[in-house]
């Protein structure tokens, strides 16, 4: 069993997700809206600039000494390239190509490598070169590393592979009854995902699924466990909001009402933002009181899809395939702060960020 501090860090530590760009330049959008002056913040500070500073600032104090050397960077997925973003000027600074069409971008456990995984194989990036190694030939559509560090797992076609999470040698595998979605880890060291309308547990050190439950209606998609390690909240595209679920029993408490087709889960300090991809929207639920607190709707038709927050709380990064865009949203007033137009975004991530170990990409 985890503690109180090991499961702040489980849920703070997600992992990277990628952030694409197909050009240097902001894009000529009616969505673009330029970086204002802020207000009050619930983060680090009670009062920031939201505007690119002119010099970095320190490392926030709970990033991991291996990365704390790093400057921040956005990495966005897109066809045959992960882009790397500035978060500073908002402009594209680097782009590492990738033979298939890239998905996520996902840190490794000791946060010393980036993982780029397509449909055919996995690609290791070094974070501090920007330099991509040789792929490495496993299907993999996600992957996620245990609490401990032992064991990469790679989810495929209905099942899990259970690999080394250095050299990605296949150790064993678990069947599924159905292809995984959003996963997040238990207290315990098990996995929770969604599964084709039921929520299942799977026990990577017995190698076989455990629990099966099924939602009370719709389809989960994503799946996060709150910061206690209580809870786990699952979005419901089909109805439009995010279930509560008990993390031993995995039975439904409650159903939060966000908006139209909510989709990606993403944890930050104290709250939960749900995209609310139908509606081009983004809701925060306050993890305390477990209810909406604030409501975005970004302009025009917007549907926003994977996000990842800034590793000092001030912006909300979220991607666009519909659109081919990257948004910035202060996650104080709401407000799109830029628009940088790229090649049909999948995958989107910050790095580096808070946390002393990755637990791979545990959100969709």
């Amino acid at each position: 069993m985890l503690d109180g501090l090991s499961r702040r860090v489980l849920f703070a530590t997600c992992s990277v997700t990628l952030s694409a760009c197909a050009s240097a330049c902001a894009a000529p959008s009616p969505l673009r809206s330029s970086p204002a002056p802020v207000h009050g913040l619930g983060g680090a500070a009670p009062y920031v600039s939201l505007a690119p500073p002119s010099a970095p600032g320190p490392p926030p104090a709970d990033l991991s000494p291996a990365v704390r050397h790093l400057p921040p960077r956005v990495y966005v997925a897109v066809a045959r390239a992960v882009h790397i973003i500035d978060p500073r000027t908002y402009r594209v600074v680097g782009s590492v190509p990738v033979d298939r069409r890239p998905r996520f971008v996902i840190p490794s456990w000791d946060l010393t490598t980036l993982w780029v995984n397509h449909r055919h194989g996995l690609v290791p990036i070094d974070p501090r070169t920007g330099r991509a190694g040789r792929t490495i030939s496993v299907a993999a559509a996600d992957l996620l590393f245990t609490p401990d560090g032992r064991h990469a797992l790679g989810v495929a076609d209905r099942r899990i592979d259970v690999r080394d999470p250095h050299t990605m040698r296949l150790r064993r595998s678990i069947p599924l009854p159905c292809d995984l979605r959003g996963a997040d880890f238990a207290a315990d060291g098990s996995l929770v995902a969604a599964c084709a309308g039921h929520l299942i547990r799977v026990d990577p050190g017995r190698a076989k699924v455990t629990q099966i439950r099924r939602l009370p209606r719709g389809r989960p998609y994503d799946v996060k466990s709150s910061p206690d390690g209580t809870l786990f909240y699952v979005s419901d595209p089909a109805d439009g909001g995010v279930w509560t679920f008990t993390a031993h029993h995995l039975r439904s408490t409650a159903f939060i009402p966000t908006g139209a087709g909510a989709h990606s889960l993403i944890p930050a300090r104290g709250v939960l933002y749900v995209t609310n991809r139908a509606e081009g929207s983004v809701s925060v639920i306050d993890l305390s009181t477990r209810r909406v607190v604030r409501h975005w709707r970004l302009p025009g038709d917007s549907a926003p899809r994977l996000g990842s927050v800034s590793a000092d709380g001030r912006v909300l990064w979220l991607s666009d395939r519909r659109h081919n865009l990257v948004y910035a949203v202060s996650t104080t007033t709401g407000a799109l702060l830029h628009t940088i137009r790229v090649g049909r975004p999948h995958g989107i991530r910050v790095f580096p960020h808070p946390g002393r170990h990755s637990l791979g990409h545990t959100y969709r």
